[in-house]
């Protein structure tokens, strides 16, 4: 007499796949949201740079020519307030250039 081994899954199988899908999922997830969350910090420090660099351009355009000193000679005439970075980094202004940059 021969053993016939049924054509289907067992409950204890299928529960064991559905659990390394959910892991597996919890993982993707958890490393797509940081990646989200650090484009969304890139593109906040690409917009205050532009932001800062369209203000040292009007001082200049406004004024006599010169770059302004820093940028806190920007604050109040062109910016209200010095836009702050989600983590912390400063801003550089160059002042023999007139370009502002965003550190490391």
């Amino acid at each position: 007499m021969t053993i016939r081994r049924p054509n289907a899954f067992s409950l204890m199988e299928l529960i064991v796949v559905v659990a390394l899908l959910g892991i597996v999922a919890a993982v993707t997830m958890s490393r797509m949201n940081s990646v989200d969350r650090k484009g969304a910090v890139d593109d906040v420090d690409l917009e205050n740079v532009s932001r800062l660099q369209e203000a040292v351009e009007r001082y200049r355009f406004e004024g006599d020519g010169s770059p302004p000193e820093s940028l806190a000679s920007l604050i109040p005439q062109f910016l209200h307030e010095m836009p702050v970075s989600p983590e912390g980094k400063s801003y550089v202004y160059h002042a023999t250039t007139g370009i502002v940059s965003s550190t490391e």
